[in-house]
Order: C-alpha cells, then sequence, then structure tokens
C-alpha cells in the first residue's frame, strides 16, 4: 500500500536521489565507464575488435568482440545507457543542491541561540569559566577582532565566521552540472574528423569520425594543404613536423594561414585543425627530361629506423632500388644486387646504363584532426569553478556561544574543521576577555 500512494513514492525518489551516497556511486560509475573507454579503442571497425578481441570460449564472462558490441563499449560515450547515467547524476545533483545544500546554507545563516549549557554538538569544543565581570559587550569586541559576526539576545549571544566554506558544496555541484551540460552539448553539436591529405591539394572535411544529431560539418567549405615539412634532432630523430593550410572562398580567393604543428592547432570559424601525423606517398620522377612518372614508396621498418622503398625498373629484369630514410634528405640508390650505387638529392640528375633521371619531388601527406568542441568553455568553466570549490573548502565555519546565567559566563563553540585551531582561538578569546576586561 506504501508504494501506491504517488506522493510517497515521489517522496522516497527524492530521498534516494538527494542522498550524497547515492550520487558518489553514480560518481563512481560514470568513472568506472570512461576509465574503460580508455581502455577499449573506441569507433573502431568490426574487424579491428575481432582480431583484437577474439572469441576463445563460450564462458560469458570472457571478454571479446561480441560483448564490445553488444554492450556498445565500443562507443561508450555515444551510447544511450551512458547518457542515461549522466541524466540520473543531473537529476541527483538538481535535487540534492535544492533539497539539501541550499536549505543547509539558509540554517547556517540563522541566529542560533542556545538555552543552557550544550554539550551534545558534534566537534564541540568548551570552555568552562567563571568570570569576575559579565559583559556581553566586551565578549562582543574579543569576538570581532577574530573576524566574527555577532547577534545578541538577552544575554545570551551567536557568533559564526567562515559562511563562504559552507558554499563550497554547492559549487561543487554547480561546476558538475556545469561539465555536464558543457559535455551535453558537444556531444550533440560537436563533429570530430580525421583527414589525409598530400601536400598541395584541396580538401573537403568529410571522413567523419563522430558527430552529434545538431551537429553542422562546413562539408562544403574548401581548403588547401600548402606545405608540409619536418624538422629533425642531431640524432635523426623527428623534432616535429608542421603543416601550412589555406581556405579557399567561393570566389577562390585564398587566405594563408599560421603554420600548425602538433600542441599549436589552427582555430578557423569555431574549428580546430589539429596536426597529428604524417607519411610519405610517393617519388615523382622525371625520365630523360621529358615524362614525368610517380612511384608508389612502401614503408619499411627495421628495429626502430623506418625506411621508405620503391624499384625502378631500367632494362628487362634489373631494377633499381630507391630508399628514402628521412623527408627532404639523402636519397639511396641501390641496384638489384644490393650494392649502392648512388646517394643523390632532389632534382640532381643520375645516369645508369645510358638512361637518365631525376627525382623532383618526394610526395608526402599530412595527417590532420578537425574537430568542433562548442561545450568545451563549459567543460574548462566547470573544472574552474571545481577548483575554486576545493579551496574554498578549506576555510572552516565556526561558530561560538556565549551565554551568561546566574554567577556564571560560559563560552561554547563548535567548528567543521581545523579543531586544533579552533581550540587554540577559543583559549585566546578567554585569556583576552579575561585579561583587558577583568577588574
Amino acid at each position: 500500500m506504501l508504494f501506491t500512494n504517488k506522493k510517497n513514492v515521489r517522496w522516497i525518489l527524492l530521498k534516494i536521489f538527494s542522498n550524497l551516497n547515492f550520487a558518489i556511486c553514480i560518481l563512481f560509475i560514470i568513472l568506472f565507464f570512461s576509465m574503460l573507454g580508455s581502455i577499449i579503442e573506441q569507433h573502431q571497425s568490426l574487424a579491428y575488435y575481432q582480431n583484437l578481441y577474439p572469441i576463445k570460449s563460450s564462458n560469458i564472462m570472457n571478454f571479446n568482440w561480441k560483448l564490445i558490441i553488444d554492450l556498445g563499449l565500443d562507443h561508450i560515450y555515444e551510447s544511450w545507457w551512458f547518457l542515461f547515467i549522466l541524466i540520473i547524476l543531473s537529476c541527483s545533483l538538481i535535487i540534492c543542491t535544492f533539497s539539501v545544500q541550499l536549505p543547509s546554507l539558509r540554517n547556517a545563516r540563522r541566529w542560533k541561540f542556545i538555552n543552557g549549557y550544550s554539550t551534545t554538538q558534534q566537534n564541540c569544543l568548551l570552555s568552562n569559566n567563571i568570570y569576575i565581570n559579565k559583559s556581553i559587550i566586551n565578549i562582543v569586541a574579543c569576538l570581532d577582532e577574530q573576524g566574527y559576526y555577532c547577534f545578541n539576545r538577552q544575554l545570551k549571544l551567536y557568533g559564526y565566521k567562515g559562511l563562504i566554506g559552507r558554499i563550497a558544496p554547492i559549487i561543487v555541484h554547480i561546476s558538475l552540472m556545469v561539465i555536464l551540460i558543457g559535455a551535453t552539448i558537444s556531444f550533440t553539436n560537436g563533429f570530430i574528423v580525421q583527414e589525409i591529405i598530400p601536400v598541395g591539394e584541396i580538401f573537403h572535411i568529410k571522413n567523419i569520425l563522430g558527430s552529434g544529431f545538431n551537429n553542422s560539418v562546413p562539408i562544403y567549405s574548401t581548403f588547401r594543404v600548402n606545405d608540409f615539412y619536418i624538422n629533425y634532432n642531431i640524432d635523426d630523430s623527428i623534432k616535429q613536423f608542421f603543416s601550412q593550410l589555406s581556405y579557399v572562398d567561393q570566389h577562390g580567393y585564398k587566405r594563408v594561414y599560421p603554420t600548425i604543428f602538433v600542441n599549436s592547432p589552427l582555430k578557423f570559424k569555431g574549428i580546430t585543425f589539429y596536426q597529428t601525423d604524417w607519411q610519405i606517398n610517393a617519388l615523382r620522377i622525371q625520365l630523360d627530361s621529358s615524362c614525368i612518372v610517380q612511384y608508389k614508396l612502401n614503408k619499411v621498418q627495421i628495429g626502430k629506423s623506418i625506411f621508405w622503398i620503391c624499384h625502378l625498373p631500367v632494362e628487362k629484369n634489373k631494377y633499381l632500388f630507391i630508399i628514402i630514410s628521412k623527408l627532404n634528405h639523402e636519397i639511396y640508390i641501390y641496384n638489384s644486387d644490393g650494392a649502392l650505387l648512388f646517394t643523390s638529392f632532389l632534382n640532381q640528375k643520375i645516369n645508369i646504363s645510358n638512361n637518365s633521371f631525376r627525382i623532383i619531388e618526394i610526395m608526402s601527406s599530412t595527417g590532420l584532426q578537425v574537430k568542433v568542441d562548442p561545450g568545451l568553455l563549459f567543460v574548462y568553466l566547470g573544472f574552474a569553478l571545481l577548483i575554486i570549490s576545493t579551496f574554498i573548502s578549506y576555510i572552516s565555519y565556526s561558530q561560538i556561544w556565549f551565554i551568561i546565567s546566574n554567577k556564571s559566563c560560559y563560552l561554547n563553540g563548535s567548528t567543521n574543521r581545523a579543531i586544533l585551531s579552533f581550540e587554540e582561538e577559543l583559549v585566546l578569546i578567554s585569556d583576552h576577555y579575561i585579561n583587558n576586561f577583568n577588574e
């Protein structure tokens, strides 16, 4: 009969959602699946998961590709159940804020005059002293020096300080809600695109890896990769690689933007271009100062060294192997027996068996990640509020009661943290009152 009453059901749900332990459990569930999403590669092909997570047995606890696909673990952050968990957390935060935190803040601002000498409060520190001179004005002066706000009623006095410390839990709730709002905006309106574009080519934003249902991908915008180059360290390791992009409008006008590199993206009308990868595609070779041909380069890794190799036919059953180790660097030419014939550079003429040719270009591609994340500002704001709330939470909320009863004066106090410092403060107030105001 209890659950047939709608008011009782509503009240029970409100109590559950406003419970701090419930919110913490939901938060831990979100953290668990977020961690799982960083372990399991997201947005990969079915063949990728079948190869990496094969079905070894029929055991239901076996972590395999079928389980990943069926549960949506290949796109955790876009799955309906993950969004449902986020909605539950949002509801819990909103209900807890309005039903617990705000009333608690209003209660902390109220004047709390106690009757008699109470020792039942948690973290209650007492100083029992009988004073000769019973004076409310004098104790107000002592508390004012310590930064307390004081309120008096007859022979009772109440003072508090550090009320801002009670705001920290509310700011935490607000920051989490702002983060969730930003994540929702990014999920519904954002998109991410991965492109590999040869140098000198015009491209459109098409290879969409993920997008929200309300996204606005500028598929008709035209961009061009003007240049790509690599800086190397002394030990021939890659120091940094760079790309220069330009935007071509509908009238053919080209606007060139500053060079981008890793950790230095390009921002264009709310779209961010990140430098992510690169590759060498082919060689452009001019034969006998006339025709120009292209030969594909194959990537080969030997130990930690990476090479690009192609074979160039020169005579019947005879080939030249062209090997490149770095972009725009020395080009090594070997015969079919593996003997080094030449060490050449770009546009250098090479004569072999009455034939001549020159390598005029090493054709490379740059890897770009194009991303729109409209909720990012909200996420940054939420984390900034979370950091601020952390510092605010260290401010102690302290309360002091002073009561004159019969022939005695009683000083009573409580605090929510820094108990030892508060105890020293009570002793200081007592000593200051006795030494300066008693005759």
